[in-house]
């Protein structure tokens, strides 16, 4: 029969059959044929016919999801479409726990209570507090499955939708445990069971007025046309999550300034430091543990008042957008308008001395080869040459590919950053100016780069089949950055090397640095803005005009000062 093949000796039969070439790049892992067992040496058996049907169905299921993924012509889900899926969901795990409870071991049916014991608090906890990051988290995979077996391909860049549906298993997980709990998880396979009493009241307690002011934040940063960054999406959820763990889930309408005065003094007495067990605690919680307590660091003034300018502005822009009213009796921004604490002056001159760079490029990972655990191989030699000699951004040079260093038609070797390839490990690139393209830059590779060796390294790399320049390099955090998880490490090493205080940046003092050396070589402004990344034109309009990439030749003219390039040993395989 088509698509069987016999398994050597007398082994079961194999499912295997090819997908189209064009599509397999738009096929989740690349694969070039879908292979299953049938468990069966022979089509006779009990259920093998029916398990190759499944199989072809399968496969038609994967092909028309990649055409949709290679076309973009992505599916939406509306409110009813939400619910099938979760009905499905639902009788799926119903149906399984009911099975362990009648026909499994006595510890299998532990192991299941012991499960909703553990999980089903915190399910309650994110549906009460509509915590929707926890959910996503969660129920990703869960969700990302059931899309799956139904053909169903979301945009990437739509994770809205994605996170509806998981409010939504996780709104039927509660019900499933609470169900498991009473041992009806039999019951009710025809439609959800409805909330338990207590978590309704809550859920409709939360919402005064309807749709709350988080939600509404929520929504303004979904819209395309703001194009609010990444960086400010996050600062923007940070503040909105202290802000309900001082007052809830509320309404704008209930929003106040004496509200916001008091949040302010709340965000005041938050330490600066918590440990890993205090991390979960709600900001009131926090306040009343370290009231009273002189010993403990504290905020900034300039942190947390940049959470209030921060809502400060998603206000204005609900306001905007017409989902506040500004009418001429409406209130005024509760945000707006609050005495800040004046900005204090640098402990210290950024960037490094001299004679800190020496001690810096002196360290044995420079000088004798040694590539110390949490370094991240190959990474802890290059990040740090390549930010002194291009003046890049940390992350920047954390997310280079092999495909980011080539040659161009004079034979000049290249840099490019850009957010337009697709990093292994991140996924898309990202750059912080994204929204004005002026991040993305050609540069010509530094010839101090060149002479330690690192187009040795990039062959190196691009012989052992990598797609990224830095392959140990892994994303760490909600915002899923590979340098983050390097930098955790390498400022504490650097500092532990005596080269710089606690408090100095080890990574981002050398983009500083670069700067400095810049406008000592007198290389032009709009170079440097160029180089740097920045979006710049200083008012001059004849920066809109012509190309920019010939200005990333003045990079040649920086060489900045301070190591001591003589016990700076190139790079060996």
């Amino acid at each position: 029969m088509k698509y069987i093949q016999k398994n050597s000796g007398n082994g079961p039969l194999e499912y295997r059959r090819s997908f189209p070439a064009a599509l397999r790049s738009s096929i989740p892992g690349s694969p070039s044929q879908l292979k299953r067992s049938l468990k069966a040496t022979s089509l006779d058996q009990p259920g093998a016919m029916q398990k190759y049907s499944d199989l072809n169905a399968e496969y038609d299921r994967i092909v028309a999801a990649a055409i949709k993924a290679r076309d973009c012509t992505y599916d939406t889900l509306d409110a009813s479409q939400i619910a099938s899926l979760v009905e499905v969901f639902e009788r799926d795990w119903r149906t399984a726990a009911d099975t362990t409870r009648w026909h499994e071991t006595e510890d299998r049916k532990d192991r299941q209570n012991e499960g909703v014991n553990w999980f089903l608090e915190d399910f309650r906890q994110w549906q009460v507090v509509g915590d929707k990051e926890e959910a996503l988290n969660h129920w990703q995979v869960s969700a990302t499955a059931l899309l799956e077996g139904r053909g169903l391909v979301l945009d990437p860049m739509d994770y809205r939708t994605l996170e509806r549906l998981c409010i939504a298993l996780n709104g039927a997980a509660i019900r499933i445990c609470e169900a498991i709990e009473r041992g009806t998880q039999h019951e009710g396979l025809d439609q959800p069971l409805p909330l338990t009493p207590t978590v309704q009241h809550q859920l409709l307690h939360r919402q005064p007025d309807g749709e709350s002011f988080g939600e509404m934040v929520e929504r303004l940063l979904e819209l395309k046309h703001l194009a609010i960054s990444p960086s400010v999406q996050q600062e923007t959820r940070t503040a909105l999550r202290f802000f309900k763990e001082a007052f809830g889930n509320i309404a704008a309408s209930e929003i106040t300034r004496t509200k916001v005065t008091e949040w302010m003094g709340l965000l005041a007495q938050r330490p600066s430091q918590l440990s890993k067990a205090e991390q979960r605690l709600p900001l009131r919680e926090l306040a009343k543990r370290y009231e009273g307590r002189t010993d403990i660091a504290r905020l900034a003034p300039q942190t947390f008042q940049g959470r209030v300018i921060g809502l400060a502005k998603r206000w204005d822009e609900l306001a905007a957008v017409g989902w506040i009213s500004q009418s001429p009796g409406a209130a005024p921004n509760p945000f707006r308008g609050h005495p800040m604490a004046r900005k204090t002056a640098p402990k210290s001159a950024k960037g490094m001395s001299q004679t800190e760079l020496a001690q810096m490029f002196a360290l044995p990972i420079f000088t004798a080869g040694e590539r110390p655990k949490g370094g991240k191989g190959e990474a802890c030699y290059w990040l740090p040459l390549i930010l002194l000699m291009t003046g890049a951004r940390p992350e920047e040079v954390a997310q280079l590919l092999v495909s980011d260093i080539w040659q161009d038609a004079s034979g000049t070797w290249m840099l490019r950053y850009t957010d337009e390839g697709f990093h292994p490990e991140k996924g898309q690139q990202t750059l912080k100016t994204d929204g004005s393209l002026s991040g993305r830059r050609d540069l010509p590779v530094p010839k101090r780069l060149l002479d330690l060796g690192l187009l040795k390294y990039h062959s190196h790399v691009k012989a052992a089949g990598e797609l990224a320049l830095f392959p140990a390099l892994r994303t760490k955090g909600k915002r899923g950055l590979l340098f983050s998880a390097f930098g955790d490490w390498w400022s504490p090493y650097v500092r532990a090397a005596g080269v710089l205080p606690k408090g100095r940046r080890a990574a981002r003092e050398l983009r500083h640095v670069w700067a400095t050396a810049a406008r000592e070589a007198e290389v032009p402004r709009d170079a440097m803005e160029y180089i740097m990344g920045h979006s710049g034109n200083g008012g001059n309009s004849q920066w809109a005009y012509g190309r920019l990439e010939p200005l990333g030749k003045f990079l040649d003219l920086v060489d900045p000062q301070g190591p001591d390039w003589s016990k700076v040993i190139p790079w060996k395989a």
